[in-house]
């Protein structure tokens, strides 16, 4: 069967088989099956800084679409990093505030984040850790620099369990997981 694989990989320079995002009849958008979420915290995909994208193409839409559908059919989900599916760049959706009904999907492309704050330690879980939770200890609000998908700068302002969710996605980006940034408490 053919395979839709991520241009961005370089296969060349690594030791694993490259990522597969999804087969042809699982095309983004369609809604037909999920993606693969890369588990472990050795795979070295979830273990390295992703590069910011530059070129604002359908690709990067795709990718939205992917993980603004995932998180959004998943009540265990609340957020996703590109590097969760494979994808090296730096790119995360988060379930924020929604201004007419609950929580909605949003995309952050090359996003930075900027804490402010107290801070806060807290018991959080990842996809990429299933089963596992960690006390983590983060400021409880963020200011974010980031792009949307047609490359437009804007800058948001996140507090409580939305700059949170933020932060998770954000470490993803510089190869970070929540098994190794977990303080305890005394």
């Amino acid at each position: 069967m053919e395979q839709h694989i991520s241009p961005w990989f370089n296969h060349a320079n690594e030791a694993h088989p490259p990522v597969v995002l999804c087969s042809p009849d699982e095309l983004p958008g369609t809604g037909k099956a999920d993606p693969r979420i890369l588990t472990g915290r050795h795979h070295p995909c979830l273990n390295k800084s992703c590069r910011a994208i530059t070129e604002f193409d359908d690709m990067v839409t795709e990718w939205a679409v992917i993980m603004e559908n995932y998180i959004m059919r998943r009540q265990d989900a609340v957020g996703i990093s590109s590097p969760q599916l494979g994808i090296p760049v730096r790119m995360f959706s988060i379930k924020v505030k929604g201004r007419i009904h609950g929580e909605a999907p949003m995309t952050f492309v090359t996003p930075i984040l900027h804490p402010r704050g107290r801070q806060q330690n807290k018991i959080e879980g990842c996809l990429s850790l299933p089963g596992e939770e960690y006390l983590v200890k983060r400021r409880k609000k963020c200011t974010v620099y980031y792009q949307d998908l047609h490359g437009e700068r804007f800058t948001l302002h996140l507090k409580g369990k939305w700059a949170r969710r933020a932060f998770h996605e954000g470490d993803h980006l510089d190869g970070n997981m929540i098994s190794n940034k977990m303080d305890w408490l005394d």
